[in-house]
Formats: C-alpha cells, sequence, structure tokens
C-alpha cells in the first residue's frame, strides 16, 4: 500500500519547483514589474492565491515526514526481529555513499562548469552567485553541515542542499530512537514528545527573541527568520518526529486500522478530507499577514504560533493522508497516487531535487532581459523547469547514481 508514497513524492517536487521557479531568478535576472507583486491593494503578492506558490516550502517537510516514516517502518521491523541495533556505522556509510556520489557530480559541475556555460548582462550576477559562495563552503556539503558551517545558510554554495544536511542528521539519530521504542514503547513515546517539545521550545523563543516573519515580501523579518531557523535541525525536526510515531502507529496497529477504515467508510473519507483540509489551511494562513497589509507583527504571537507549530501540523497532515491511502489502496485518491507511472519519476526524485536549482539559475543568468510577472509566464518557466531537472536527473542516474548504487551493494555483500 506504501505505492501511494510515489505519487506524493512526485507532486511535491513539482510543487518545490513551483516555489523556486518564483523565487531563484530574484537575485540573478529579477523582475521588470515587481510593483506587480508587492503593491498593496492591486499586487499579485498580496493575494492569497501567490500563497499557493509561496507555500511550496511545506513540500520539504512532506519529504522529512515520508523518510522518517518508510525509515521507522523498515528499521522497527528488523529491529523487533532481531532484538538488537545494527552496527550504526555500517548505517552511515550506507546512507553517505548512496546520497554523496551524485550530489558531488553536480556540485562539480556547478561551481566549476557552470560559470563557464554563458553569457549576458545578468551573468556576471550567476557567476558570483556561485564563486561567491562556493569558494569557501563547497567542502561542508560533502560533510553534511552546511546548516552549521556557514550558518548564514545565504553563503551555502548549493544552498538547497541544507534539506540533505537535516536529513543525514535525522537519519543518524533515528536508529537509537527506534530502538528505545523497540525495547519500551512508552520511553520511544516519551522520547519523541521530548525532542517534538525543545524543538517547539527553541522555535518560539528563537522567533520571539529576533522578530522573525515568514513572509518572503517582508524581507527584513524574512531574512531574520532564514538566517536564524529555516534550515536548522532543530526547527525542522518535528515533521521527521511525526513521520517515525506514525511508522510506530502503523507498524504495531495497521491490521486494526485497516479493518476499522475499510468497514467504515465515511471514518475514511472524513479523515482524508480532513487531513487536506488541515494542510490547505496551513498553507493559506500566512495569507492573512499580507492580503491587508503588514498584520502579523515582527516576532508577534501569530509568527510564533505559525514558526513554532505549522511543521508538526503539516506531518500530522500527512500522516492521516497516507493512512487513509494505506488502509484503502483503491481508492480513487490512492489509486491515482499509486499509480505505476509515478515510480520512475519517484525514483528520479532525489536528482531533480538536486538539478532543478542548477536550471533555474542558469536560464536567469543567460537572460537577455529582466522576467517579467505574471502567472502565465511563471507557469511555462515551471514547466521547462521541471522537464529539463528531470530529464538531467535521468542522465545522471545512469551515469553516476545507479552504477554507485550498484557497486555499493557489491560493498555490503
Amino acid at each position: 500500500p506504501t505505492d501511494v508514497l510515489n505519487g506524493m513524492r512526485v507532486l511535491s517536487m513539482l510543487w518545490i519547483v513551483l516555489g523556486h521557479t518564483f523565487v531563484m531568478p530574484e537575485a540573478i535576472s529579477g523582475y521588470a514589474n515587481p510593483l506587480d507583486i508587492t503593491a498593496l491593494g492591486g499586487g499579485d503578492g498580496r493575494h492569497w492565491t501567490f500563497q499557493l506558490i509561496l507555500g511550496a516550502e511545506m513540500a520539504v517537510d512532506t519529504f522529512f515526514f515520508l523518510s522518517a516514516f518508510l525509515f521507522g517502518h523498515a528499521f522497527l521491523g528488523q529491529v523487533s526481529s532481531s532484538r538488537r541495533l545494527p552496527s550504526p556505522m555500517l548505517m552511515y556509510l550506507h546512507r553517505y555513499l548512496r546520497l554523496t556520489p551524485v550530489m558531488a557530480f553536480w556540485l562539480l559541475l556547478f561551481y566549476k562548469l557552470a560559470p563557464q556555460m554563458g553569457e549576458g548582462p545578468f551573468w556576471a550576477a550567476f557567476v558570483h552567485s556561485v564563486t561567491g559562495r562556493c569558494d569557501t563552503s563547497w567542502w561542508s556539503q560533502l560533510l553534511y553541515i552546511q546548516n552549521f558551517y556557514p550558518w548564514d545558510s545565504d553563503d551555502v554554495c548549493m544552498g538547497w542542499t541544507w534539506y540533505l544536511g537535516n536529513d543525514f542528521l535525522f537519519y543518524a539519530i533515528s536508529p537509537f530512537l527506534v530502538y528505545i521504542y523497540a525495547q519500551n514503547s512508552k520511553n520511544g513515546w516519551r522520547t519523541l514528545a521530548g525532542l517534538l517539545v525543545c524543538s517547539f521550545i527553541s522555535s518560539a523563543m528563537t522567533v520571539a527573541l529576533h522578530g522573525c516573519g515568514l513572509f518572503i515580501l517582508h524581507k527584513a523579518e524574512y531574512d531574520k527568520y532564514t538566517y536564524w531557523l529555516y534550515s536548522k535541525p532543530w526547527h525542522r525536526i518535528p515533521p521527521w518526529l511525526v513521520g517515525l510515531g506514525t511508522a510506530y502507529i502503523w507498524r504495531e496497529h495497521s491490521i486494526t486500522i485497516t479493518s476499522t477504515l475499510q468497514r467504515r467508510a465515511d471514518l475514511r473519507i472524513s479523515l482524508t478530507c480532513g487531513s487536506l483540509m488541515l494542510m490547505f489551511v496551513i498553507v493559506l494562513a500566512p495569507a492573512t499577514d499580507f492580503v491587508n497589509g503588514d498584520e502579523w507583527k515582527p516576532g508577534g504571537w501569530a509568527n510564533v504560533f505559525y514558526l513554532t507549530f505549522a511543521r508538526a501540523l503539516w506531518g500530522v497532515g500527512c500522516a492521516l493522508f497516507s493512512v487513509g491511502c494505506f488502509a484503502q489502496p483503491t481508492s480513487p485518491i490512492a489509486s491515482f497516487l499509486g499509480a505505476g507511472f509515478w515510480a520512475p519519476l519517484a525514483r528520479l526524485t532525489y536528482g531533480a531535487y538536486l538539478t532543478h536549482p542548477i536550471v533555474i539559475k542558469l536560464l536567469a543568468g543567460t537572460s537577455t532581459e529582466f522576467y517579467n510577472w505574471s502567472y502565465v509566464d511563471l507557469t511555462s518557466r515551471w514547466l521547462l523547469n521541471s522537464i529539463l531537472a528531470y530529464v538531467l536527473a535521468a542522465g545522471a542516474f545512469l551515469l553516476v547514481e545507479k552504477p554507485f548504487m550498484n557497486l555499493e551493494a557489491k560493498l555490503f555483500e
């Protein structure tokens, strides 16, 4: 029944590409009509539909949830059957060899080859955006410490790899969390709850003390948010913890949950609709900050509440939706998301995540004029960026990723 996660992966990836298609060109080519975005009362950026673009950042939390759920479900079965913890060092080596070769491949091309590939009025801005960061911090990505050095995420060479730094760290601690649960379920739940509370406290205090804000058009507030919180693991861990908790529940109670939801169609429909409504509200809630002006004060209660709890609630929405699909894989939504055509694209998701910002930045750097903001223009660029990202991901999968996976399989035989 977990085939449904393939569709969730691909749609989440396409949503991330949409958000980056709007945001990333701003620092290189920019927009010729910025007031059509920012003007109070008339700019598209002040309309609630614009939040469907900015809300793409929540799709990253979907990936945290999915990674944790799949790891927890598989690893809990392994620990429960053997009653011992497998060698963490071998697990870390496996994870490193799985993630690093293709990431290092694109890092090399982005840092050394891409600056030689174009020209135009915005090319100098593109080259500076690469060399100004990569000259000093390229190596931190190979160690997955890019969320600690450099501290400012704007100084990271391939800034979008902040996700991999967190993913690797969360993966490193997860075997111990699952092992605690396997030994004593109450202690396992207490540990998850304790980590979740610590995350909430640190996020709330940071937002309040530094005056952070969520809305990207409030540059001063948003810059504080990205500097202090956005990529930091203690802020981004809630959906991962929710994913582990969902794995615990599904592993222990999947038969009961499945039989209940199959017998109670009304309950299953309510669960699916309720989860989608929760996620829809989380995405659109920040629109109340800017539709009628700057309603959420820097560091005020609205920003504190949203930035503290939204990611955990998004994980809860993903959990409820996934469980509903697992319990009835023949339902229309589950059948669509679990269809076979998603599988090859889902396999390329990691590569597409690595490549799409390079595509976006290269196209912006080689542009001969400013971009012109409109929903039609954004949609056309989004489709092009998505297609190119997956084509490049397929090439890198065949040339780099799959050969290293085969080599690793031989090493671990």
